[in-house]
């Protein structure tokens, strides 16, 4: 059977920091009312920033695949990313939430 973790990512604007305990309560009622429970994620956490190419792009499938276990050195090549030091959140939960 096949489980699904659903996680939200946020970046909060620094005048928000002191609520993000009831910034995620919030979040987790308004998708409760308007969606559904089981739409409810497992976790709503705080990023200091976007994983991104040198492009600007979006790092979204190698972060989906070290979320699932793969090693962050097969998931995506550090000399391709302009804040390579982004990875170590999504490294760290990759521990906490073993796939």
């Amino acid at each position: 059977m096949y489980i699904a973790i659903v996680f939200i990512l946020c970046i909060l604007a620094s005048s928000l920091i002191m609520y993000i305990g009831s910034l995620k309560d919030t979040i987790n009622r308004q998708i409760r009312s308007y969606c559904s429970p089981r739409h409810v994620p497992n976790g709503v956490f705080e990023i200091e920033e976007v994983p991104r190419t040198l492009n600007g792009k979006k790092l979204e499938v190698p972060i989906k695949k070290i979320l699932m276990g793969v090693p962050p050195e097969q998931a995506v090549n550090r000399g391709s990313m302009s804040n390579p030091q982004s990875l170590e959140f999504f490294i760290e939960m990759s521990k906490k939430y073993p796939q």
